[in-house]
């Protein structure tokens, strides 16, 4: 199920949410991640208290703390860029919020595509460049426990647009001694399990 809100979105599969705060400045920010939140909801913020809100005024908030959906180079965030792109301009680009779609899941194009998901959330940024976009598309498999995303990145500019970055999924959360699991794999050797202990870092 997906919820749309004034401040966001929130994704639930039968067990999870995850919530989706869409700043003032147009950014994107993960807001919850965990058990599943009852509902209705007067607010997304309501639901999901959290450093990720409106800054009081004297306060003081750095982007190096905020866990972005998406991080890009020399926008004041200091992650690891899930996005980069190179233009004969610029390689500086300002992705900001224009609009969000729920709608029933579309394949990808010339892709493999997965199957039974039950709604799908498209969450659409423009930057300053006319004609470039950026879109996270969502994917909610309820009864599986699962939540799938995927970026597509759109030039409709007549400037050739070099693609050096493109993270289909950036996930930033506080480490709590988190374990890492991976099931890997070939044709008749699948689903080996491996876990990898994540360093404690914000």
């Amino acid at each position: 199920m997906i919820q749309a809100f004034s401040d966001g979105y929130m994704l639930s599969t039968k067990s999870t949410s995850y919530a989706v705060f869409i700043a003032e400045n147009g950014k994107a920010v993960l807001a919850y991640y965990g058990p599943k939140i009852p509902t209705p909801l007067p607010s997304l913020l309501a639901a999901c208290p959290s450093n990720v809100g409106p800054v009081a005024p004297g306060s003081f908030c750095s982007e190096a703390r905020i866990p972005s959906e998406f991080s890009l180079p020399l926008r004041g965030d200091y992650h690891i860029p899930s996005i980069l792109l190179q233009t004969e301009d610029s390689s500086v680009f300002d992705f900001r919020f224009q609009k969000g779609e729920i709608r029933a899941p579309k394949a990808l194009q010339n892709l493999p595509t997965p199957h039974g998901a039950t709604e799908e959330l498209v969450l659409t940024f423009t930057c300053q460049f006319p004609g470039i976009t950026m879109e996270l598309h969502y994917l909610v498999f309820e009864e599986n426990d699962v939540i799938a995303r995927n970026v597509v990145i759109r030039n409709d500019a007549e400037k050739e647009l070099h693609v050096q970055r493109a993270m289909s999924y950036q996930l930033a959360i506080t480490n709590h001694e988190d374990i890492l699991l991976s099931n890997y794999g070939s044709w008749s050797h699948e689903a080996m399990r491996e876990e990898i202990p994540l360093p404690m870092r914000e």
